[in-house]
């Protein structure tokens, strides 16, 4: 009889040690999960909140998205080169501001896509205007690389907004990044 309640004894502490690491785990996890990761450049400036460090097609190098909560928008920024990373290693501007007129006049548009990014045009930062629904214009003309260019479509577009006065920090940030687990 001792033997068989030894044994039971042993069986729960067993199951109790089993519940009490999975609640650990469990809880280990949950603060994880509710956790911010501040990111700061190699000069200890606060960047923003990083939530995805990866590399992407189209892009040639690793990028982490920062949001940046002065304009509740996010960036994308190159690990190697700290600037925004241009597609398919391409040097120049990360969006085209896309117009109604055929001269590139009148009021400046970026793709639905991009309306939460901060984007690059020339020397200045974009990201959209808070507008719901993005608006399906007949598009005549855009600007990129310092041209514009005339061309005929129609886009998901919403109001660029610039931002460029508004911007916490200076691109390309300072490297490497430092994180911070809040």
């Amino acid at each position: 009889m001792r033997k068989a309640y030894k044994k039971r004894e042993e069986k729960m502490k067993k199951v109790i040690a089993k519940v009490l690491v999975a609640l650990c785990f469990i809880a280990f996890s949950y603060g994880l999960a509710n956790a911010d990761i501040k990111v700061y450049d190699s000069n200890r400036q606060f960047l923003g909140y990083g939530f995805v460090y990866e590399t992407q097609w189209g892009l040639n190098e690793p990028y982490i998205n920062v949001y940046v909560p002065s304009l509740s928008r996010f960036i994308t920024l190159s690990t190697i080169t700290g600037d925004i990373p241009y597609v398919s290693g391409e040097i120049g501007d990360t969006t085209v501001l896309e117009y109604e007129s055929f001269d590139c006049s009148g009021t400046p548009y970026i793709w639905a896509q991009a309306a939460y990014k901060i984007e690059r045009n020339g020397n200045k930062f974009y990201t959209g205007q808070d507008v719901a629904p993005a608006l399906n214009n007949s598009i005549n003309s855009f600007y990129s690389e310092g041209e514009c260019i005339v061309s005929p479509w129609e886009e998901f577009v919403v109001p660029a907004k610039d931002v460029t006065r508004s911007m916490p920090f200076r691109i390309p940030v300072s490297l490497p990044f430092k994180f911070k687990l809040d």
